[in-house]
């Protein structure tokens, strides 16, 4: 039998430990099923670094909301600014942009989860990401 979480704290743990699988399954299916696709490309410049995130889904599908999680930055650059976001009421374009201030020079990887809202015909508007990375160069400054 499951235990059940102390009074008023919850749903018990079994169920709870269910529903996180069967949430981790749906993400990972429904990158596959809205063909959810993103890529990080990265321009330098002698003190900033500018990434875009484009993104896109299938013809059947459409991108309602999306965020940027910076997972990884080389020292020499500071991220500038705070979480990218996209919303179709506000932008046409599906894509997040990322700025960065030079800390000096060096050459190092950009990680990023690209994290969007696909709705499609159906009423299902799942939640889906991708980690996406580039490497960028700063020279050093003389």
């Amino acid at each position: 039998m499951a235990k059940l979480a102390p009074k008023g704290k919850g749903v018990p743990r079994l169920a709870t430990c269910a529903l996180a699988l069967l949430g981790f399954v749906g993400v990972a299916k429904a990158d596959v099923a809205t063909g959810f696709t993103a890529r990080l490309a990265c321009q330098a410049g002698s003190s900033y670094v500018l990434c875009t995130i484009p993104m896109s889904v299938d013809a059947r599908a459409r991108i309602t909301y999306a965020q940027a999680r910076i997972l990884s930055v080389p020292k020499f650059l500071e991220h500038v600014g705070g979480t990218p976001t996209f919303d179709e009421g506000m932008q046409r374009v599906p894509r997040l942009n990322v700025g960065f201030v030079t800390r000096g020079g060096g050459s190092g990887h950009i990680v990023v989860e690209a994290r969007a809202v696909v709705c499609q015909d159906n009423p299902s508007c799942p939640h889906v990401s991708k980690v996406v990375s580039a490497v960028v160069t700063v020279p050093t400054k003389k």
